[in-house]
């Protein structure tokens, strides 16, 4: 185990942005659970244009996390919820992956992946 992904205690539910819908709307794919280290922090970071940003939090991730993407600190487990309803309401805190960063060491042989989010708003996209 690389000392980028160590530390990697902190389960996240992921929604991945694949896309749009004919409308324009974003998409997401099925709902996946993986492990990141999660920081709550105000940050400034570039966005895919090249352009300073503050995010509210940023993780360290083992994959490549398209900017759009939505994740929900948690598990899958709680997420569903003892009802297994899996709907969203005012108490749970979708962020949305608003930059991307990845930065190799030396030798080229582990990558540092970041990513940084706010505070995403609306309701899931819907789901292809």
């Amino acid at each position: 185990m690389s000392l980028e992904t160590v530390d990697f205690h902190d389960s996240v539910v992921l929604w991945p942005k694949n896309g749009y819908d004919r409308h324009g709307q974003p998409k997401i794919g099925a709902l996946e659970e993986t492990f990141v280290q999660w920081d709550y922090c105000q940050k400034e970071m570039a966005d895919p244009n090249g352009n300073k940003v503050i995010v509210e939090s940023t993780a360290v991730v083992s994959k490549r996390i398209t900017v759009g993407s939505i994740l929900w600190k948690g598990s899958e487990d709680q997420w569903y919820g003892a009802e297994g309803s899996g709907t969203w309401t005012d108490d749970r805190e979708l962020m949305e992956v608003i930059t991307y960063e990845e930065i190799q060491d030396t030798k080229g042989r582990n990558i540092l992946r970041t990513i940084g989010m706010n505070k995403y708003r609306n309701t899931l996209p819907e789901e292809s």
